[in-house]
Parts: C-alpha cells; sequence; structure tokens
C-alpha cells in the first residue's frame, strides 16, 4: 500500500463505495483490484492470461520485432492494464509502460511487484508530454494500443474495456499522436487495430490476428 500512497492518497477502510459510478482501488491482501458499487470482483491483469500468448511466433511479437535472437526495448505509451506490454517483458523485452491515470498505473505496478517482473517497469505521466519532453528516440519499438474507433454495433464491450473507457474517458488517437510517436522511436511504431478499422497515415506493413491487426510504421526518430 505505501507503494501508490503518495501518488492516489490513499486511505484504508473496511467499507466499499456504494455510488454506482464510483471506481475505487480494492487490495485483498492478494492483488489491487479496480472496483466499483457492487463489483468486488473487479478488474486486474491476470497473471494466466499473459504466459499463453507469449510466443514468438504470435503477431504481437512479430510486429513488435521480436525474435530468439532479438528482443528490442519496447516504449508502452498507452498501457491501460498492460496486458500486451507484460507479453513482450515476458519474451524478454526490456518493456517502459506509461500510463496517465493514477488507478491503472497502481494496477500496473502491483503486478509488476507481486509477479516478480524484472524485464518492466512503470511510469506514472502524461505519455504525450513524457515523449515530447525525451527530445528524440528514446525506444526500439513504441507500441501503441488507444481504445478503438467507435463503430455502429450494439454489442458491448467486455468489462475490462467498459471500465478503462468510463474510467478514463481516453479521447481518439489522433494523426499528431502518430507524429511524435515515430519521432520518439529507432526502429517502428506498432499500432493495434481492429481487422476492419481505417488506416491511420501509411504503415509500412500490417500484421494480422485473429480479430485485431498490428500497423507497423517505420520510425523516423533521431537521437
Amino acid at each position: 500500500m505505501a507503494r501508490w500512497g503518495d501518488a492516489l492518497q490513499l486511505r484504508e477502510t473496511a467499507a466499499a463505495p456504494t455510488d454506482q459510478q464510483c471506481f475505487y482501488l480494492w487490495y485483498d491482501g492478494q492483488r489491487l483490484r479496480l472496483c466499483r458499487a457492487g463489483d468486488r470482483r473487479g478488474i486486474y491483469l491476470r497473471a494466466a492470461s499473459v504466459a499463453p500468448r507469449a510466443s514468438f511466433g504470435g503477431a504481437l511479437a512479430r510486429a513488435c520485432g521480436v525474435t530468439r535472437a532479438r528482443r528490442p526495448s519496447v516504449l508502452d505509451v498507452m498501457s491501460g492494464l498492460g496486458s500486451d506490454g507484460m507479453v513482450l517483458a515476458a519474451l524478454g523485452c526490456s518493456v517502459t509502460l506509461i500510463e496517465q491515470h493514477p488507478a491503472l498505473w497502481a494496477l500496473l505496478d502491483d503486478y509488476l511487484h507481486s509477479q516478480s517482473v524484472r524485464k518492466a517497469r512503470a511510469l506514472l505521466a502524461d505519455c504525450w508530454g513524457w515523449l515530447a519532453g525525451q527530445g528524440g528516440a528514446c525506444c526500439d519499438t513504441l507500441y501503441l494500443d488507444p481504445f478503438f474507433p467507435p463503430r455502429a454495433k450494439k454489442a458491448l464491450p467486455g468489462k475490462a474495456m467498459q471500465y478503462l473507457r468510463e474510467l478514463t474517458g481516453q479521447p481518439p488517437f489522433e494523426s499528431e499522436n502518430l507524429d511524435l510517436c515515430l519521432r520518439s522511436a529507432r526502429e517502428r511504431v506498432v499500432l493495434k487495430r481492429r481487422l476492419r478499422d481505417p488506416k491511420l497515415g501509411q504503415p509500412a506493413w500490417q500484421i494480422k490476428g485473429r480479430t485485431v491487426r498490428y500497423d507497423v510504421y517505420r520510425a523516423i526518430g533521431v537521437g
């Protein structure tokens, strides 16, 4: 708890909020969860969901340039729950996860400590301001997993995605953000999209999975 106290201004209490619109963090002695009234189970990154995806032949690894012989440094600048970043760390990449919402950063930090992840670190920062302050290329691969563009579909996304979208109110990913990313990587920028989502700019190539694709852009970073 002390690790998150300064950033979150935490206080210990046994009573959960009753306001249905209120999110809160709950530590059960084993893990930190993001919960809301009426849902004590909440959401968090499950280690069991990371290991099965840690494959060098997977679409994520191939898009990010990860092989058995080469493990690039990765900057995951819109980390959320950090599932993709943790997969890359499990494959041996040095991963920096940047998250601007304190509650989500705390979930990331808790996962790194509870699972003894040595190849990743989580920073609490606005990613665009942080990147602008670097003054040039600061990683081999810059990875982006923003909210997918809205579409006319009645079915709701999973609980984790609903919570993240409602909690952060993250705006759409814009082309100027991509330009900054291209200047901040040494080799490539990888943008995760749904298979039928429109392209942003002109990716050099795409790698497609079963439900998502990875648009890969050649970096123009300096430094």
